[in-house]
């Protein structure tokens, strides 16, 4: 997402569960070399986090193919923007969540915004930053009814 100055702190860390040539696991995605870097060593948080999609989407977690997590730096716009970073942030996930949304649609996947707002990368292997997460969704193909 490009900001005046690289002043945004909201980055995207996506848990991939049943995505073809990806295998299961959290990656953290890299805005500069626009790839999904993988996390290594053990990951105890990456099995609640299908747990926690069904209880706020209703999707059942075997049904769920990806996961985007939108994660805040709160100290890199901190520096310019004071007290003024967590509605931006939350602004900028909107916006990315609206996008996500549209590209979805245009692309036949499911996309449905989870809405927690309350965990972190805590757990989900080495590799990934430690941070608040901000704003969640799910991602598939819709099952297809005969």
């Amino acid at each position: 997402m490009p900001t005046g100055g690289a002043l945004s702190g909201l980055s995207a860390v996506v848990i991939a569960a049943s995505v073809h040539d990806l295998d299961h696991g959290a990656y953290e995605y890299d805005a500069v070399s626009h790839e999904l870097a993988p996390a290594s060593g053990p990951a105890p948080a990456l099995a609640g986090w299908p747990g926690l999609a069904h209880r706020l989407t209703g999707i059942p977690h075997t049904s769920i193919q990806a996961m985007v997590l939108f994660v805040l730096d709160y100290a890199r716009p901190a520096r310019s923007y004071d007290s003024i970073v967590c509605a931006t942030a939350l602004k900028e996930v909107g916006a990315a969540l609206q996008a996500m949304a549209l590209v979805s649609a245009d692309r036949g996947l499911s996309f449905c915004p989870m809405g927690g707002g309350f965990a972190t990368t805590a757990g989900l292997g080495e590799g990934i930053r430690t941070a608040p997460v901000i704003g969640e969704a799910v991602l598939g193909r819709p099952e297809v009814t005969p």
